[in-house]
């Protein structure tokens, strides 16, 4: 976004030396922004050489100015609509995804001291053609309200789309065609995040055109791009990509469409936060929900008792301008760094230096592993080890920073293991070292290997063992937010294969940080991601390291991804999607990749998250 437009404070001293008298004299006046509380989150950060604090709003409250300083009298803004949610269940066989809400923003909206209530839209429900509700910024002059559309649902069999902030996807029909709902934003010209019309960014939801695409239906519209349309027989349409916007000082995706019913390919949610679409055969998974607090469209379902998944609650940010002194001075260098609730936080989501200019500090420090690639055709990939303290002492001097990669998904087209995640360092004096997660397994693999947290084993081939890889850190994670971590870390072990040998092979989930995967139920039904923690050290309440799902074949269920950014598993045929990655810089493990019966039709695993350092200290 542009810096905020604002009057010089210096300027009125700029001919300072052709003043005579008390106007000579006048002190120059300490540049300070606006004072004001409220929201789930209140961030500061420096961009651009200027300062900013951010009130980030994920529950419905207020903005509340108590102070304008001497910085203007405008702020910046971004309101999303809540998410539509994707169609499926009774009355609504293969169905569409939902659409995304609108994005709008202002780089100029005046302000006063006042009270500025803030209502953020639910994502609709799955199932039936449930849009979601709409994001409001209200100003106490009515004209200046800023209200962002909801997201359209997503249709069933023969039904259009729902109109929304971006529409809703129609379904597969035998007969005819479908198409999405109309997206009552305007479309994104592509050239940089802006101000947006008075209408907001939002597009059209995608359908099955004639001839018709028997088994698939329409992925819907996202803020920077149209919902897909169904391909074919069996392949759906994609969900329509969001947009980034670093508002909140992190680059962040938002209002990505949900992902179409199809069978045997599925269509992807948009930008990875919109749902992916349920996949055919029986039992059928759900479609998966839009990310929260993202106005991201649900995955469409299918009749029979597997719903579309929700759309993603909306989000407001408000940002503004303030002077240096209202941020505090870093005490060290290096990483991207942050202000909130009176500390400085050095976040490096990449390699780097830790310099410290006037220590000693006593910091709080979270450390995590890249997260382990999901096996082809088996088991998913482990998390990287966390560990969290919250009184390291850090000296003056300079800390390297390595940040571990993750890990590489199995190659498709055979029975190929992922790879170990990458370890993570912060090379203090006493160094905290998190090795990465292990690698998910193979059909025919060897023992799968150990890390952070294990990787999932694959289905038992003999003489090859099913048991998932143990991990290296320490299990017992009692749950909860912001829990410190023994001196070897959290993590668990990956779930085991289905122990007897079966034609559908499938596989375990990888360990989490906070707990283990899951072993395969059943040889149709693959083992879930264990699960990641929760930590607010960012400013942000963010859960890390989840363990990525293991995979089946045609009719079975993938297993799915542990909260914490690991990647979902596969279920479908070749030519099947590689397994889901894990989210970067959350040390997640990857999901693993589906197949047909032979090695040549297994389809690669997903690759697992980079790992990532986060310190902060007393400003």
């Amino acid at each position: 976004m542009a810096p905020i437009k604002t009057n010089n404070p210096y300027a009125s001293y700029f001919d300072f030396f052709s003043k005579t008298g008390k106007d000579a004299v006048s002190p120059v006046p300490i540049p300070t922004g606006l004072t004001a509380t409220g929201g789930n989150t209140v961030i500061s950060y420096p961009e651009g050489g200027l300062n900013y604090r951010a009130h980030i709003f994920r529950t419905s409250g207020a903005l509340n100015v108590t102070e304008l300083g001497n910085l203007g009298d405008t702020v910046q803004y971004m309101v999303i609509g809540g998410g539509g949610g994707g169609g499926g269940g009774s009355g609504r066989d293969r169905s569409g995804g939902g659409g995304a809400g609108a994005i709008r923003t202002d780089e100029d909206w005046p302000i006063s001291v006042a009270t500025y209530p803030v209502t953020i839209g639910n994502g609709g429900a799955g199932g039936g053609s449930n849009p979601g509700t709409n994001s409001v910024l209200t100003h106490p002059s009515s004209p200046l309200t800023v209200t962002a559309a909801a997201g359209g649902g997503g249709n069933g069999q023969a039904q259009n789309g729902q109109p929304g902030g971006s529409g809703g996807a129609g379904g597969s029909d035998n007969g005819g065609s479908t198409s999405g709902g109309t997206g009552t934003g305007d479309p994104y010209p592509g050239s940089g995040f802006m101000s947006s019309p008075t209408n907001g960014w939002g597009n059209d939801g995608g359908g099955a055109p004639s001839p018709p695409a028997t088994y698939a239906a329409g992925g819907g519209g996202g803020a920077g791009a149209v919902g897909g349309n169904a391909t074919g027989p069996g392949s759906a349409g994609a969900g329509g990509a969001g947009l980034q916007s670093s508002i909140t000082g992190t680059a962040t995706f938002y209002a990505g469409g949900g992902g179409g019913y199809g069978d045997p390919h599925a269509g992807a949610g948009g930008s990875g936060i919109g749902g992916n679409g349920s996949i055919g055969g029986s039992p059928n998974p759900q479609g998966m929900d839009g990310d929260t607090n993202t106005g991201s469209g649900g995955g469409g379902g299918v009749g029979g008792g597997a719903t579309g998944g929700a759309g993603g609650s909306g989000i407001v940010v408000v940002r503004y301008q303030i002077g240096a002194s209202q941020t505090g001075t870093a005490k060290a260098t290096g990483g991207a760094i942050s202000y909130h609730g009176g500390k400085t936080i050095h976040a490096f989501t990449g390699s780097g230096i830790f310099n410290v200019t006037n220590g000693p500090l006593s910091a709080d420090t979270l450390v995590i592993g890249g997260g382990g690639g999901g096996g082809s055709c088996a088991g998913g990939g482990g998390a990287g080890l966390l560990r969290y303290d919250t009184s390291t002492s850090v000296g003056p001097g300079s800390y390297t920073v390595t940040i571990g990669s993750g890990g590489s998904g199995g190659a498709a087209g055979a029975d190929n293991s992922g790879t170990v995640g990458g370890t993570t360092t912060l090379a203090l004096p006493s160094a905290i070292v998190s090795p990465g997660g292990g690698f998910g397994g193979a059909l025919a693999a060897t023992p799968v290997g150990g890390g952070g947290s294990g990787g999932g084993g694959g289905d038992t081939s003999a003489p090859y063992p099913s048991a998932g890889g143990a991990g290296s850190g320490s299990t017992g994670h009692p749950g909860g937010t912001n829990v410190s971590s023994p001196p070897s870390g959290w993590g668990n072990p990956g779930g085991g294969g289905y122990p007897t040998q079966a034609s559908n092979y499938s596989g375990g989930g990888g360990g989490g940080s906070s707990s283990a995967g899951t072993t395969a139920p059943s040889p149709s039904i693959a083992g879930n991601g264990g699960n990641g923690s929760t930590y607010d050290i960012s400013g942000t309440s963010i859960t890390y390291a989840g363990g990525g799902g293991g995979s089946t074949l045609a009719g079975g269920t993938g297993g799915a991804a542990g909260p914490g950014g690991g990647g979902g598993g596969g279920n479908s045929p070749h030519p099947a999607p590689v397994g889901n990655p894990g989210t970067q810089n959350r040390g997640a493990g990857g999901g693993a990749g589906s197949g047909g019966t032979s090695g040549p039709q297994r389809s690669g695993g997903g690759s697992g998250g980079s790992g990532l350092v986060l310190i902060a200290y007393p400003t």
